[in-house]
C-alpha cells in the first residue's frame, strides 16, 4: 500500500512541478519593457506589519489594471500597527 501511495505523490508532484507559467493577463508589452509612463502624478505604499511579527521588504511588483507593472526595489522599513 505504501509503494502506491509513494508512486501517486511522485506522480502529482511531477505533474505539478512541470506546468507552464502563466503570464499575467493585464501586463502590456510595454508596461513589460519598462518604456512607459505614469499616467498620474506620484503615489505611495506602505507595509504595516503586528508588533510581534516583525519583516523586511526588499523587492515589491505592483500591476494595476491599466496593465502597467511598477517594480520598487529600495524600499523604506516596515512600521508595526499600534493597534496590533
Amino acid at each position: 500500500m505504501s509503494m502506491h501511495k509513494l508512486l501517486t505523490l511522485t506522480v502529482l508532484l511531477a505533474i505539478t512541478a512541470c506546468s507552464p507559467q502563466k503570464p499575467h493577463p493585464l501586463q502590456s508589452k510595454q508596461a513589460a519593457s519598462g518604456d512607459w509612463t505614469l499616467p498620474y502624478g506620484e503615489w505611495f505604499f506602505l507595509f504595516i506589519t503586528p508588533r510581534e511579527l516583525p519583516s523586511i521588504v526588499n523587492h515589491a511588483r505592483v500591476i494595476d489594471t491599466d496593465g502597467y507593472l511598477y517594480t520598487f526595489n529600495t524600499l523604506d522599513t516596515t512600521s508595526w500597527d499600534p493597534g496590533s
